[in-house]
């Protein structure tokens, strides 16, 4: 590969401080990725690997089967599924969420709101956002009637919700 490398530069006529640029930027490259490959063995975030662990110990196998960070294609692009569990009773499709504060949630509401401290955050409804996901999972399983796939959100976490938590909505402590 460097033998390559060095006949490409070469015929690319470069003077010789611009191929030293180029040869430094694609070794410092080279380190970067390979520091992050080791660091990031896994697609999961804290909490989704949380979950996976609870989901785990809680739901084995023959009766229940995780799925980890699923992409589905859809008709206008793909979706990214967090958790999917199939079991004998169902088809769950799983987001996850790690937040940390108060939780004001509605279900008919698009944003809901984080408060931490004195600030207030809002982030998309996770169970509008799971809609998509259900859907997609729907079109993918066909053969099973729609309401066998069902929508489950889970926090993890230090949130408190400071409203009534909405049907669908869990919690597990992080």
């Amino acid at each position: 590969m460097i033998r390559e490398l060095s006949l490409i530069l070469r015929e690319w006529k470069l003077d010789e401080r611009t191929s030293l640029y180029l040869i430094v930027a694609l070794a410092v490259g080279f380190v970067i990725g390979r520091y992050r490959a080791r660091r990031h063995t896994s697609f999961q975030n804290r909490s989704e690997a949380l979950l996976s662990r609870v989901a785990l110990t809680n739901f084995r196998p023959p009766d229940y089967h995780l799925m980890n960070h699923i992409t589905l294609r859809m008709g206008d692009g793909t979706t990214q599924i967090d958790h999917v569990l199939v079991s004998r009773f169902g088809v769950f499709v799983i987001e996850t969420k790690d937040y940390k504060g108060w939780i004001f949630a509605d279900t008919r509401q698009t944003k809901w709101t984080q408060v931490l401290y004195q600030w207030r955050f809002k982030f998309q409804n996770p169970l509008h956002q799971n809609i998509r996901h259900v859907r997609a999972v729907q079109q993918l399983l066909d053969f099973l009637p729609p309401d066998n796939v069902k929508s489950i959100v889970v926090f993890t976490g230090d949130a408190e919700f400071r409203t009534d938590i909405p049907q669908g909505v869990f919690s597990i402590p992080g």
